[in-house]
């Protein structure tokens, strides 16, 4: 497990002193958690103990997180599903030691929402009236975004993810989804109440004996760390434990946590021995290893059993009672295999006409299939690309409006909602000519509005064309069934259409298609 940059994605509330200075510097510039609620998960859990002395580790308890996916407009530039679900498997590796698993939340077969909007995907964190109103309202809720950007934030710096204490979710950046994202883990940390083992150094960073606020040399002799978070004033933790020992009243409150003063950031190895000393003279040596610390490349990270028992407190307080123990995943096997694609043929069959028929055989396990169409033999080409979730009762997709005589490459990846397989060896295939006076990109532009679209009301489509004429307007479900049709007249220019028939759809994920005699393109959209 790594921490991958963790110095920028980790922002919890952002109510540091230093916040300005910290991100112009690339780094995290973490506030506080409510420490009001650390303390009261630190109590339940020693009365806990009390009353349960012996008790084993207990049985796997399941955590469903509803993922919120936004890309552009067009459809392009959202998080690829297999992103995704390699991120929950890398953060189920690290809650492996603690029999705590995560799956993502299924909500009438579908895994995952999706927002397809410029602004949101670009100042998605700047909505809080949007993330707050499309929060899970039983599931651990993340937005994966191409910008995390925190609503409070200078706007210098690079901010790759957070936890909003006030909205109560996790925001993460598209380019941080992935098998090496483990800093999910640190920020599910403060979600369930951790706050970081420096709590109280944050603004502040070490070089050798000397902070960078040269106010703070070794030995510390203040009383009080230089951060202010959250309006709280942070006792300097000493090292000691024991007798004269103030673990459980300074720093993050954990006594099996040792005393840090945030001296992980930069820091070139996993063998602290910077020689910084608190008050009584005693050399700090913070654990490289916590989760919640800023040491990096430092496996395996843990927590301390006494964060554990916190975390677990949290869970079980009154502010998590939406995770019901009663969540479990519909199906508990792994996906690992690759679906075998039946049609096209691997010897690069030809698919006359704009559209084309994939197949493939089922996978056990699955619960979704995820297709992908690509202009790129290697799946590069992520503006070209066509991402479709299916059920898995559907093995069989068909693609339309693909560009004549093309080269188009496929492959399908199974899972569920715990794992996700191998994807399906890629398979080529290439459309037919078309006449010479047909003009594919005379449709200029096209888009649709408001997405997401609320129930109810009438779908607008902008479409710009470089010759007027008859086009159609056709509106498909994501397995490709056909549930509208209207015909458009569209003069050359700039146009605006009302698209009515959409004001009946169900929520969901929806497909909408615009051709004519000179252009075809689609668009997707959801209804909520």
């Amino acid at each position: 497990m790594k921490f991958s940059n963790l110095l920028t994605l980790c922002l919890a509330v952002t109510t540091s002193t230093a916040m300005a200075q910290g991100e112009s510097r690339g780094i995290c510039g973490t506030g506080d958690v409510d420490i009001e609620i650390t303390k009261a998960n630190i109590a339940a859990a020693e009365a806990y103990a009390k009353t349960h002395p012996a008790e084993a580790k207990g049985a796997i308890r399941y955590f469903p997180i509803r993922f919120k996916i936004t890309g552009n407009t067009d459809g392009t530039a959202e998080s690829p599903v297999f992103d995704v679900m390699s991120l929950v498997e890398s953060i189920n590796r690290d809650f492996a030691p603690y029999n705590w698993r995560f799956f993502v939340e299924d909500v009438n077969g579908v895994p995952f929402d999706y927002f397809f909007d410029d602004a949101r995907n670009t100042k998605l964190s700047q909505d809080a009236a949007f993330l707050e109103a499309n929060r899970a309202t039983s599931a651990i809720t993340i937005y994966v975004t191409g910008d995390a950007t925190t609503p409070n934030s200078s706007g210098v710096g690079v901010t790759l993810g957070y936890y909003s204490f006030r909205q109560d979710i996790l925001v993460v950046r598209t380019s941080e989804i992935g098998s090496n994202a483990a800093t999910a883990s640190h920020e599910l940390g403060h979600y369930f109440g951790l706050p970081h083992t420096f709590r109280g150094w944050d603004c502040v960073t070490w070089e050798g004996t000397v902070c960078s606020d040269t106010t703070y040399k070794s030995p510390v002799t203040q009383l009080i760390a230089p951060c202010t978070l959250g309006g709280n004033s942070i006792p300097v933790e000493l090292v000691t434990r024991g007798s004269g020992a103030n673990c459980a009243t300074a720093g993050d409150l954990f006594c099996d946590t040792p005393a840090d003063y945030q001296f992980g950031l930069g820091y070139p190895s996993c063998s602290y021995d910077g020689a910084v000393k608190d008050r009584n003279g005693d050399a700090l040596a913070p654990a490289e290893n916590n989760f919640m610390s800023y040491f990096q490349d430092c496996n395996p990270y843990e927590f301390s059993p006494q964060q554990f028992a916190a975390m677990a407190a949290d869970v079980r307080g009154s502010r998590r009672s939406f995770l019901s123990e009663q969540s479990v995943p519909i199906n508990l096997d792994s996906v690992r295999l690759a679906p075998q694609i039946l049609t096209p043929s691997a010897t690069g069959a030809t698919q006359f006409g704009d559209e084309a028929t994939i197949t493939w055989d089922a996978i056990p396990g699955a619960l979704y299939y995820y297709l992908e169409v690509n202009t790129s033999r290697n799946f590069s080409d992520r503006t070209a690309i066509l991402q479709v979730t299916l059920p898995a009762t559907v093995t069989s997709y068909t693609i339309k409006n693909l560009k004549p005589d093309r080269l188009y490459s496929t492959r399908v990846r199974a899972f569920n909602q715990l794992t996700v397989g191998l994807p399906s060896p890629g398979i080529n295939f290439r459309t037919g000519t078309i006449s010479a006076t047909t003009s594919p990109e005379a449709l200029r532009s096209f888009s649709v509005f408001p997405n997401p679209l609320s129930q109810g009301s009438d779908l607008i489509a902008a479409i710009e064309v470089e010759r007027s004429g008859e086009f159609d307007a056709v509106i498909f479900d994501v397995t490709g069934r056909q549930l509208s049709a209207q015909r458009l007249y569209l003069a050359q220019g700039s146009n605006r259409a009302t698209l009515p028939t959409a004001s009946r759809l169900a929520a969901g994920q929806y497909i909408v298609r615009v051709s004519g005699p000179w252009g075809v393109s689609t668009r997707r959209f959801n209804v909520q």
